[in-house]
């Protein structure tokens, strides 16, 4: 298993667009929150991503995913990629590709360790 939890500095499926949409009430929001941590809990996760942004700007992830190669870990990395590229692009008036590219320099200046 893979797993990894950072802290960076400066059984219900939920439907992403709905989820992402930009002027989300603050009980949609919490309704949100709640549902993510209720399927967190379920026993059929294979791999898991959740970064958090507080209302500071700090950042955190939780990321693992339970695979015994590198090849499986791509896989799931690539997918879950995916699915956030897809999904944010859309809400933010973005193409992938803009996004793509955003991403790949933001991911170049974090440090992880």
């Amino acid at each position: 298993m893979h797993t990894m939890r950072q802290k960076l500095t400066p059984h219900r499926k939920l439907n992403p667009l709905s989820v992402t949409r930009c002027g989300m009430s603050t009980a949609q929001f919490g309704d949100v929150v709640a549902d993510a941590i209720d399927r967190l809990s379920a026993d059929d996760l294979h791999s898991v991503y959740v970064g958090i942004i507080t209302d500071t700007a700090d950042q955190e992830y939780y990321f693992a995913n339970d695979s015994s190669s590198a090849e499986e870990l791509r896989s799931a990395a690539v997918d879950q990629l995916a699915m956030l590229t897809r999904v944010l692009a859309t809400q933010s008036d973005t193409t992938v590709d803009e996004l793509a590219a955003l991403a790949a320099e933001r991911a170049d200046e974090l440090k992880l360790f």
